[in-house]
């Protein structure tokens, strides 16, 4: 399955060298960072609601401020990377529109008849 994975992205960094003549760096490890950080943020978020549905008392509480401060510590980051992601996803999609308003001034070859 990875393989097939690593396979397909270099296929797909080859197309758009190729096909739009600009250095793309596209590294699937920061969408891997946002996928566990916002896998662990999540999980944490259901550990903080299993503290939340016990008995009120002073230790399930304070275990439970802290697990909500784990997630926000989780969130920075989280934050940023998604910042990271979607920055490197405008600039491909900037050259993905820029190719294709070349593509379409380009005057048209007369048709052989």
């Amino acid at each position: 399955m990875f393989i097939g994975f690593f396979c397909s992205r270099s296929i797909y960094f080859n197309f758009l060298k190729r096909s739009f003549g600009e250095e793309v760096n596209l590294s699937t490890s920061w969408v891997a960072s946002w996928w566990t950080l916002w896998f662990l943020s999540g999980l944490l978020g259901r550990i903080l609601m299993q503290f939340l549905k016990k008995e009120n008392n002073l230790e399930n509480l304070i275990s439970a401020t802290e697990v909500d401060i784990a997630i926000n510590l989780f969130g920075i980051p989280l934050t940023l990377v998604t910042i990271h992601v979607v920055k490197k996803y405008i600039d491909v999609e900037r050259i993905m529109y820029d190719w294709i308003i070349d593509e379409t001034q380009k005057p048209k070859s007369p048709e052989v008849e």
